[in-house]
């Protein structure tokens, strides 16, 4: 089996690609909300990638979070299910309408380089922060050289720049 991760996170504009880590759907929730709510609070777009249906996890996280009804409501409105085709459409129209967008791309490395080749391709990057989410489990083996591709990582504090 090959411990690499090739070409994930390889692009001109690694200076606006972060990484994060989960060991479940639950855990990925819980690393990524809080900065989820603090970019819907400055007003950013924020979209969610996933490889399978978070809607069910998201609820139940969100809904034991200490927050507002109305952040809650909007938090949830992310749309945290696994169809990508009406979402990248989305990047790809605000993106290339000079608006920026953050995007999490949460899934196997497979998933995230066929995306991350996509959205290289067919969007224009220049406003696009976009953070690739793999399972710990995966990755366990290869994580320096993984790590080694991103400028930055979010975990439980926050976003964490080298």
């Amino acid at each position: 089996m090959n411990n690499k991760i090739e070409n994930v996170g390889e692009n001109e504009n690694i200076e606006e690609r972060m990484c994060s880590f989960f060991a479940s759907d639950y855990h990925f929730e819980l690393i990524t909300l809080q900065y989820i709510k603090n970019k819907l609070e400055q007003d950013e777009n924020v979209v969610i990638l996933t490889q399978n249906n978070l809607n069910d996890s998201v609820k139940k996280v969100i809904n034991n979070m200490n927050i507002d009804e109305n952040q809650r409501k909007r938090i949830f409105k992310l749309d945290w299910n696994n169809k990508e085709d009406t979402k990248l459409e989305f990047i790809k129209n605000e993106a290339n309408s000079g608006r920026s967008i953050v995007v999490f791309v949460k899934g196997e490395k497979d998933y995230i380089n066929n995306v991350d080749s996509y959205m290289k391709n067919n969007i224009d990057m220049e406003k696009v922060e976009t953070i690739h989410c793999f399972d710990v489990a995966e990755v366990t083996s290869c994580m320096n050289d993984v790590v080694s591709n991103y400028k930055g990582i979010l975990n439980m504090s926050g976003m964490i720049k080298f």
